[in-house]
């Protein structure tokens, strides 16, 4: 809990520090957003490497990828033919497991500090959902997954807006070779050219309840796709929770966003409305098969953008209220998820070699 406050902490002392100066506003907010970023570089790379709830596995399939070189390709794994390829490269190139996790810390940081550059209103409030929301531990925790996520976001997103589907769909596919899951945002396309109606919202809703409806005879379907993936299907108390929680989320974020906007102007955010909805249908999913809710994240990710862009943009007056009020429900969510279920993820606890103490794995 402590990390992720002090964390945010840090985040508005650097923005607050960068307003000085007679620099243009422009110019302050990309100081802002650099320096923010090479901190979450050093903070993903330095870590101790016990954090992250599969940092350990993904060390060792490293290790396995330096012993076997290319014939790894041919081993029976359950690890994608990209992720492994990328594995082998920095093995030739001598890149110690502490290189490795910093060449992670380098693309999972450029790739989010370019989305909110090239995207977000308001990057303050942008990365403090980031954090807030707990992507950031998450860039720590589901390793594989998110090199993926960041290669559809820092090469796929301006395709999808100059409307380059081929070129989009290549993407994607590539980003797939490193986590099956990216496949999920292909829907990302048709999304972003939808125009917002309630007809399709119905449609949306109505397509979980049949999809929900006929889970278990399309169970199998889903698992022969990602058969690497079957320990997460099956779910548990701990993790209907968690996507029950995040699908409340979301759909408040989509009500309030539905609420400040003028109906006039919803086709101009109907993206942002949509992918809230998405992320609410597939959380709500989830419930009952654990795996959507990692699928979630290629919708769950554009919150962090869309919610600052509607507030900028449809709230004038005591603006800054709402978006304080907004971060200080958000600081409290991530203080009772890592205070309350630190199981969830390891790096909820973060320590790192910068500071190490006595038992800390460094190397």
């Amino acid at each position: 809990m402590l990390f992720n406050l002090g964390l945010c902490l840090i985040i508005i002392i650097i923005f607050l520090l960068t307003r000085l100066g007679n620099s243009s506003k422009r110019t302050k907010n990309k100081i802002f957003l650099v320096c923010t970023f090479i901190l979450f570089f050093v903070l993903i790379g330095s870590r101790e490497m016990t954090i992250g709830n599969d940092t350990e596995t993904y060390l060792n399939l490293y290790h396995r990828c330096g012993d076997y070189g290319w014939s790894i390709l041919s081993a029976d794994t359950r690890y994608e033919p990209g992720y492994l390829v990328f594995n082998v490269i920095l093995n030739y190139l001598h890149f110690s497991p502490r290189m490795f996790l910093f060449t992670l810390a380098f693309i999972f940081s450029f790739a989010i500090y370019k989305f909110i550059r090239d995207n977000s209103n308001n990057y303050l409030m942008s990365v403090l959902m980031f954090v807030c929301f707990l992507f950031f531990c998450q860039s720590m925790n589901i390793m594989r997954q998110f090199l993926a996520l960041s290669i559809v976001l820092a090469f796929g997103f301006d395709l999808v807006k100059e409307k380059k589907l081929f070129k989009f769909i290549l993407i994607v596919l590539l980003a797939s070779l490193f986590h099956t899951t990216a496949l999920v945002a292909l829907v990302i396309y048709p999304m972003y050219n939808m125009k917002y109606s309630r007809k399709t919202v119905w449609l949306i809703v109505g397509g979980v309840v049949v999809v929900t409806a006929l889970l278990s005879q399309i169970y199998p379907l889903i698992t022969s796709l990602i058969g690497h993936e079957a320990n997460y299907v099956d779910t548990i108390g701990e993790v209907k929770l968690g996507s029950f929680i995040s699908m409340l989320i979301f759909l408040v974020m989509y009500l309030f966003s539905l609420f400040v906007t003028r109906k006039k102007d919803r086709q101009k955010f109907s993206f942002y409305l949509y992918s809230f909805l998405f992320a609410t249908a597939i959380y709500g999913i989830s419930i009952n098969m654990a795996v959507l809710g990692r699928a979630s994240q290629y919708c769950a990710i554009f919150s962090i953008i869309a919610l600052p862009n509607i507030i900028e943009a449809n709230i004038k007056e005591s603006k800054l209220i709402v978006e304080s009020f907004i971060i200080v429900l958000f600081m409290l969510y991530a203080s009772i998820i890592t205070l309350n279920k630190p199981e969830w993820n390891s790096a909820y606890n973060y320590k790192t070699c910068l500071l190490s103490e006595d038992g800390y794995v460094c190397e």
